[in-house]
């Protein structure tokens, strides 16, 4: 009887089996493309490498080629490095602090404090005025270090575009490099590598993607796996050093752009009321026929994309901002074809093939809802076939998230295991932005609420 009632339950059918094949050999044959996307991506973006430490018994003489490259390189254009910062009490210590040990000879650091509540003001004025003495091997160049402090913003100007406006105004050099106040610079040769880089390929701009630190639980299950769907999703920053493609952003952690450059496309006022300011100066740098460039730069600075839950789920819906709402909405369907529907229908196959094979010995198996031209050992294979491409779709998931969190986000490959955690919550953050772009509700950023009727 319990055989009777299976053969009836599993009731199999040749067309929905079919069906069944041709989209998981889809979401395989995507992720195969999508593989190969990543692939091309590494190729087109260059990497400035991080130069290694000196051993111990080179450092007087690694001393002394900083001081003659310092001094053949007097002629080096006079850098203003703007640091906008909101709110930053845990990271701008650490940001000013690699910032000021910088071993470019000729430069400013631009803090504007962007009406923070909490101590960053505070701490930014400790370090210009005890900044002697906060390092052991030497004292800081604290006089290279400027403080502005905001205490309101104009209607009609998001508050980073602010706060970058004011920076550029007070600056004096004639590059400016835009930074975060989360940002890390590992390597004392950062700006010296990225202006002479800009200076021999001849640029007008030059972004770099920095290493992107994951500290909380959530960061890690899901950044790894939407770093890879952002390919699909029109940011593909492999396609933006080829002149002829239309994608164009810069990365608001690390930016390098002549003073006359940024004057002539506007300055920030041209893109004030702009949540994703540093995209939309980017399009008007390639629109304007600028030479700018995008390399990676992870192994000399460091960055924070978010903090917890809360900045990782904003920080996603930041990213839906520029998309239109069909384009949002197209992004949902790709992330639940490619990442999600493999885990929901990993149950269902797995059922079918332990029940085919449970029945495969049943005297009447081989004539229920099946046709006479095929027999139960080829409905058998097909089923089969069904559950190892959902098995191997699972893993493509899996696989991309370990590759990602090795080689980019340089965490434990475990995480990836609990990759369908972090589908789930990309697929409900697609769903609420969809929802909250179609009805042009507002979000929030920074601290602050972004109408989107007025962007």
């Amino acid at each position: 009887m319990a055989t009777d009632f299976l053969l009836v339950s599993f009731n199999p059918n040749l067309f929905s089996l079919l069906f069944l094949l041709a989209a998981l050999a889809a979401i395989n044959l995507s992720w195969i493309f999508l593989f190969a996307m990543s692939i091309r991506y590494y190729i087109r973006i260059p990497l400035i490498a991080r130069k290694p430490p000196y051993p111990t018994y080179q450092i007087s003489l690694a001393s002394k080629l900083t001081e003659m490259r310092m001094s053949e390189n007097s002629h080096f254009p006079f850098v203003s490095v703007v640091v906008p910062a909101r709110n930053e009490q845990d990271n701008i210590k650490k940001c000013l602090l690699s910032l000021l040990a910088q071993d470019y000879p000729n430069f400013e650091v631009i803090v504007v404090d962007d009406n923070s509540t909490d101590k960053t003001l505070k701490i930014v004025q400790d370090i210009k005025s005890k900044g002697r003495g906060l390092r052991e091997d030497k004292s800081l160049p604290i006089d290279k270090l400027k403080i502005i402090s905001l205490t309101e913003k104009p209607d009609k100007w998001t508050g980073k575009t602010w706060a970058s406006e004011q920076g550029y105004l007070q600056s004096a050099g004639t590059i400016l490099l835009f930074t975060d106040a989360d940002t890390h610079y590992m390597s004392k040769d950062t700006i010296h590598e990225t202006v002479s880089y800009m200076q021999k390929q001849n640029l007008d701009v030059l972004t770099g993607i920095p290493f992107i630190e994951l500290r909380d639980f959530w960061s890690k299950i899901t950044m790894p796996l939407w770093n890879h769907f952002s390919i699909l999703l029109d940011t593909d920053a492999g396609a933006m050093n080829n002149p002829k493609s239309k994608v164009a952003y810069l990365m608001g952690s690390f930016f390098l752009i002549y003073k006359k450059v940024l004057q002539e496309i506007g300055t920030f006022r041209s893109v004030r009321n702009a949540i994703q300011e540093d995209r939309e100066l980017g399009m008007r740098v390639k629109k304007a026929g600028y030479n700018m460039k995008i390399v990676r730069i992870d192994n000399s600075v460091s960055a924070l994309w978010s903090r917890d839950l809360s900045t990782l789920w904003y920080g996603i819906a930041r990213t839906f901002i520029p998309m239109n709402k069909w384009q949002t909405f197209a992004s949902l369907i790709t992330v639940f074809f490619m990442a999600m529907l493999p885990f929901l229908l990993l149950p269902y196959t797995f059922s079918l093939t332990t029940n085919i094979v449970t029945l495969h010995a049943h005297p009447l198996f081989w004539i229920t809802n099946i046709s006479d031209s095929f027999q139960k050992v080829e409905l058998q294979q097909l089923t089969l076939l069904s559950f190892y491409l959902n098995v191997i779709s699972c893993l493509m998931t899996i696989v991309a998230t370990a590759v990602n969190d090795m080689k980019k986000y340089r965490i434990a490959p475990v995480y990836s295991l609990l990759s369908f955690l972090g589908v789930g919550l990309l697929v409900l953050s697609c769903i609420a932005n969809t929802i909250t772009l179609f009805s042009r509700q507002s979000i929030s950023w920074r601290g602050r609420m972004h109408n989107l009727s007025n962007l």
